[in-house]
């Protein structure tokens, strides 16, 4: 998850070039972690899964249809992970262009109280401002 976050924010096209072997990389462990416990940490693994298949590109088996699935199953398994649907905002709405989406999954972060089961009170509390960010910037995501 953190490596899709540094591929999509942190290397240009020609970075994301010369490091595709990465994202080949990045899917076998999450392969592995996948086949050992899909539901650990409230189905986490389909959250990777998720982030993988919407930053991913096509060439490296990404796919947006993949994505919603996955992301659609971790929700289910982890309906307070509030990483669940922000990244879902984040890294599958804006690729479909989909604002009302995004809105909505961003406003639902935002009215979770952040110590409900799942994560840590911190980083709940950083994902409430990231989602808040998000929303205070939307014209730059479409």
């Amino acid at each position: 998850m953190a490596g899709a976050a540094y591929w999509k924010e942190c290397r240009g096209a020609l970075g994301r070039i010369l490091n595709i072997r990465w994202a080949f990389r990045a899917k076998k462990v999450l392969q592995i972690m996948f086949d050992l416990n899909p539901e650990w940490q409230y189905g986490t693994p389909y959250y990777a899964m998720a982030v993988y298949y919407s930053q991913a590109p096509g060439f490296a088996g990404g796919s947006l249809q993949k994505a919603e699935e996955f992301f659609d199953q971790a929700i289910q398994r982890g309906p307070t992970m509030l990483n669940f649907r922000r990244s879902r905002a984040l890294f599958l709405h804006t690729k479909t262009k989909d604002k009302a989406r995004f809105e909505e999954d961003l406003l639902w972060v935002l009215n979770q109280q952040p110590n409900n089961e799942g994560l840590s009170y911190a980083w709940n509390v950083f994902l409430q401002k990231d989602a808040q960010r998000a929303l205070d910037n939307i014209d730059r995501f479409f």
